[in-house]
C-alpha cells in the first residue's frame, strides 16, 4: 500500500510538473504572440507616418503657400451680424453680383430674428450682403453681394489623407489670418426621416418670425415639420420631418411641349387635389427659369409637384398669372433646380 501511494504521487507530482511546464508554454506562446501583434501596429504606424511625412515634404516642396495665400485672400471676407461673425468665401459671381458660402451659424441668429442682411467685410472694405440660401442640415448658407468678386474654384475630387491644406479666414475677427495643416481624417453623418420640397414663400413668414417649425398635414394626419433649407432666389425650401416617407423621381430631362401632365396639391387647402393641363412653355423670368403649362392653380398649390405621365416630377408648382382675360398660364420651378439647388433628390 505505502507502495502504491508512493508511486501514485510520484505520478501526481510528475503530472503537476508536467502541467506548470505545459501552462508556462501556452503563456509564453500567448506573449510572444502579443508581441509580435505589436510590433506589426508599430511598423504600421511606423509606415504611414512615413508616409505622411513623405507627403507632408511633397507638397511644401511643390506649393509656395505664401503665393497661394495672396491669390486666395481677395475671395475671402469676413461675415458679420449684429451677433457675431464668421468667415466666407466667393463661390461664384456674374454680372448680377456674387455668392459667397459660409456655415448656417454665422448667420443663425440673424435669420432666427428676421434680419437677412449682413455686412460682408475685407480690411477697411464694407459690402451689404443679403443671406438667400441656408442649410441648417449641413450647415451651409449663401450670402449675395452686388458687387462682382474674385470667386475661388473647388476641387474637383476629395482630398487624400495626409493633403496639406491651408485654411483662410476671420479667427476673432482677424482677417486674412491664415493656417497650414494636413487632412486627417473624414465624417459622415446621416440624418433620418425624409425631406419635402415646397416654396420658399409657403414658409417665409414662419422663417422671418424665426419660426422653424410647421405642420404637415395629409388628410387626418399631421406631422412635425422642421424648415432646414431655403433658397430665396429659386422661391424654394425644404422641410424635415423624422418619419420615412416614400419620395417621387425627379424626372430626368425636360419635358416637352405639349407633354401630359398632372399638378397635385392643396389649392385653397383642399389637399389631395388634381389638375391636368400640357407643358405649353418655357420662360426666364427675372433671371429665373420656369416651365410654363395650363393645368388650373389656386393658391394652396404652391411647392405642389407637377408630374408627367410617369408620376416624375418635372417641377414645383409656384404661381400664376391672373388679370381680364388671363387663363391657363401657370408655372413650376424645374425639378433640376430643386435638385441642384437643395441636394434633396434621391438618385434613380
Amino acid at each position: 500500500m505505502r507502495s502504491l501511494s508512493t508511486g501514485t504521487a510520484g505520478v501526481i507530482a510528475a503530472a503537476l510538473a508536467a502541467g506548470v511546464a505545459a501552462s508556462a508554454g501556452v503563456a509564453w506562446r500567448v506573449h510572444d504572440s502579443d508581441q509580435r501583434a505589436t510590433a506589426a501596429q508599430q511598423q504600421t504606424i511606423a509606415r504611414m507616418q512615413n508616409e505622411i511625412n513623405v507627403l507632408t515634404e511633397r507638397d511644401s516642396v511643390q506649393t509656395d503657400w505664401s503665393q497661394l495665400a495672396a491669390r486666395a485672400e481677395p475671395s475671402v471676407f469676413t461675415i458679420s451680424t449684429e451677433a457675431g461673425l464668421g468667415s466666407g468665401w466667393v463661390v461664384r459671381s456674374d454680372a448680377s453680383g456674387s455668392d459667397l458660402v459660409t456655415n448656417f451659424h454665422v448667420v443663425a441668429e440673424a435669420v432666427a430674428t428676421g434680419q437677412q442682411t449682413v455686412d460682408v467685410v475685407q480690411a477697411d472694405r464694407t459690402l451689404k450682403g443679403t443671406v438667400v440660401r441656408t442649410d441648417r442640415t449641413d450647415d451651409l448658407a449663401v450670402v449675395h453681394v452686388r458687387e462682382r468678386l474674385a470667386p475661388l474654384k473647388p476641387a474637383t475630387a476629395r482630398p487624400r489623407l495626409g493633403t496639406t491644406v491651408m485654411v483662410l479666414g476671420s479667427p476673432l475677427g482677424l482677417g486674412g489670418s491664415i493656417s497650414i495643416g494636413l487632412v486627417s481624417g473624414f465624417l459622415r453623418s446621416d440624418v433620418s426621416g425624409s425631406d419635402l420640397v415646397t416654396n420658399f414663400h409657403v414658409v417665409a413668414e414662419a422663417v422671418a418670425t424665426g419660426e422653424q417649425t410647421v405642420d404637415v398635414v395629409q388628410a387626418d394626419r399631421t406631422l412635425k415639420g422642421t424648415v432646414v433649407r431655403t433658397d430665396r432666389t429659386d422661391d424654394l425650401a425644404v422641410v424635415h420631418v423624422r418619419e420615412r416617407l416614400a419620395p417621387l423621381k425627379p424626372a430626368t430631362a425636360r419635358p416637352r411641349l405639349g407633354t401630359t401632365l398632372m399638378v397635385l396639391g392643396s389649392p385653397l387647402g383642399l389637399g389631395g387635389s388634381i389638375s391636368i393641363g400640357l407643358v405649353s412653355g418655357f420662360r426666364s423670368i427675372d433671371g429665373s427659369d420656369y416651365v410654363q403649362f395650363s393645368a388650373p392653380i389656386s393658391p394652396g398649390n404652391s411647392g405642389g409637384p407637377v408630374v408627367d405621365s410617369q408620376g416624375h416630377v418635372i417641377g414645383i408648382a409656384s404661381g400664376k398669372y391672373v388679370g381680364d382675360g388671363v387663363e391657363a398660364l401657370g408655372f413650376a420651378i424645374p425639378v433640376s433646380v430643386a435638385c441642384a439647388q437643395l441636394n434633396v433628390c434621391e438618385e434613380t
